[in-house]
């Protein structure tokens, strides 16, 4: 190895280095020892992918361009190259797949209303997945359409006559049906599982959903301006109690009663002759009311009968006394 050499080259020389000692009978322990490690450390540092903020394009757009060169298909004024350009460009839209895995794959069955495919996945975990495309209800964008009516290159002509920059790859057609799926309200896990991401990943939060970043930062925004708005009145209303502690005064009764029709009451007096307790009496004493007004009898009670006929003995007493003493 040189000096100087990059570190890509260094990192490609230690795999190389480690496949070729594990074929000459080497231990695993000695191939990928601590020493290895910690010395490829910076290396593999400096060669780390760098996550930054990336636009994404709308995918509609390439749709609306489909669907223009749906009339020119009618007219037949399409090369063969052309229509083979917008079918696979649709195959990867409704199948969420990558071109790599269009080229591998196989056709299984083709009816009228679908298309299976069976392709392999090199990226880990490597697996052997189905893809159908089935018939949709536009016709002038439908898969099975444009495949009956049948390459890296084309796709990206197609994307540039439709208007998407050049520094978008072939690969990005994946990540922004991914991200319509997202702005369209579609669950993540429902959208991992189309995509045949891991269950568990949260890949496409980490990779596909690009253009939330100004939207959050409006919102953070908004919820700032809010709570300023609240502190404020929160300060006003705290000089207000304070203000009102200083003079002395405490709300009156004509400020604060209020009776059910909502008019102020405007004083004490009020108050006190517009609410009167209702007397509760007992069905017991009601009953005997009744019985008693039926027989003609007095309608208070013994009691103070009894006390009413020891007033009058007692005054018929002091008469008898003072006629004799005279």
């Amino acid at each position: 190895m040189e000096k100087g050499a990059s570190d890509y080259s260094l990192k490609s020389c230690r795999g190389a280095l480690a496949v070729f000692l594990s074929f000459r009978g080497y231990k695993e322990e000695k191939v990928h020892s601590k020493l290895v490690a910690q010395l490829m450390k910076p290396v593999l540092m400096r060669t780390r992918h760098k996550h930054r903020e990336i636009e994404q394009w709308d995918q509609n757009v390439l749709l609306e361009l489909i669907v223009k060169e749906e009339v020119e298909l009618l007219r037949r004024t399409l090369s063969i190259e052309e229509t083979m350009t917008i079918s696979l460009t649709s195959c990867m839209i409704f199948t969420v797949a990558r071109l790599a895995e269009l080229f591998r794959a196989t056709l299984i069955n083709e009816t009228e209303k679908e298309i299976t495919l069976e392709t392999v996945i090199l990226k880990k975990p490597s697996r052997i997945i189905e893809l159908k495309l089935k018939k949709a209800l536009d016709q002038r964008i439908c898969p099975v359409r444009w495949w009956k009516a049948c390459l890296s290159k084309g796709i990206r002509s197609l994307m540039q006559k439709a208007g998407i920059a050049r520094g978008f790859t072939v690969t990005s057609v994946r990540s922004a049906t991914i991200t319509k799926l997202i702005n369209m309200g579609a669950n993540a896990t429902a959208v991992d599982r189309f995509t045949h991401h891991s269950d568990v990943a949260s890949t496409v939060r980490q990779y596909y959903d690009k253009n939330n970043n100004d939207k959050l930062r409006a919102l953070i925004a908004e919820v700032k301006e809010e709570s300023a708005g609240e502190s404020e009145s929160e300060i006003e209303a705290e000089e207000e109690l304070e203000s009102n502690k200083q003079r002395g005064s405490s709300p009156s009764l004509e400020e604060v009663m209020h009776d059910l029709k909502g008019h102020a009451i405007s004083s004490e007096r009020e108050v006190s002759s517009t609410f009167v307790p209702p007397v509760l009496r007992s069905p017991a004493l009601k009953k005997k009311k009744k019985k008693n007004q039926k027989d003609g009898a007095p309608t208070c009670p013994k009691s103070i009968s009894a006390r009413g006929e020891g007033k009058e003995q007692q005054q018929n007493r002091k008469r008898k006394s003072k006629k004799e003493s005279q």
